[in-house]
Parts: structure tokens; sequence; C-alpha cells
């Protein structure tokens, strides 16, 4: 089965980074904690509303459920420091395999 994934439009690396709230005061559509484990650490732990549980594990996002979540979807290119509009500063590279999480 064929997946696609996201490059940037301005270099093509596939280094892209989401970032949820890209302008001061923004909320986000997920919530970010830091539960104490067993061994005294924090560990992050992000949840969101994903349509029926709104405690959903999303540490792992579709890009699908970002588009539904996020009205603006904004991403960051970690090789070139671009700034991505989500819908029109992107485009996808198709890849073999992928990961249903």
């Amino acid at each position: 089965m064929n997946y696609e994934k996201l490059i940037c439009t301005y270099c093509k690396s596939d280094k892209i980074e989401y970032v949820p709230a890209p302008f001061q005061g923004q909320s986000t559509w997920f919530d970010v904690r830091y539960e104490q484990q067993k061994n005294g650490k924090f560990k992050a732990v992000i949840r969101g509303d994903n349509g029926k549980d709104n405690s959903a594990n999303v540490s792992n996002i579709k890009r699908n459920v970002i588009n539904y979540n996020d009205s603006r979807p904004w991403f960051n290119c970690n090789s070139c420091t671009a700034e991505l509009d989500g819908y029109d500063d992107v485009e996808y590279k198709s890849i073999d395999g992928g990961d249903d999480e």
C-alpha cells in the first residue's frame, strides 16, 4: 500500500515539524501534561479529542486528524527553517509501507 508524507515546498526535505499554536495566545486542540512515572521522572502525555474519546492518546497523529482538528495547520521545515502553511506550502512524496498509528 502506498502512503504519502509531507515535504517542504522549498528544499524538498521531509524533516517537517507540526506547530499546533504558531501564534501567541492561540489555543491548541490537544493538551500536553507531564505525568509522574514509577521511577519519579515525569513523562509528556499528549491527549486530544478524536471525536470518540475526549482524552484520546494523540502522541502520534495522522495528517487527516491534524486537518480535521486544526483549521489552520502550520508546519516548520527543520532543514531550511521555512514556515509552511499546511495547505499551501507543502508537497507530498509517496512512500511504501506506513504506520497506521
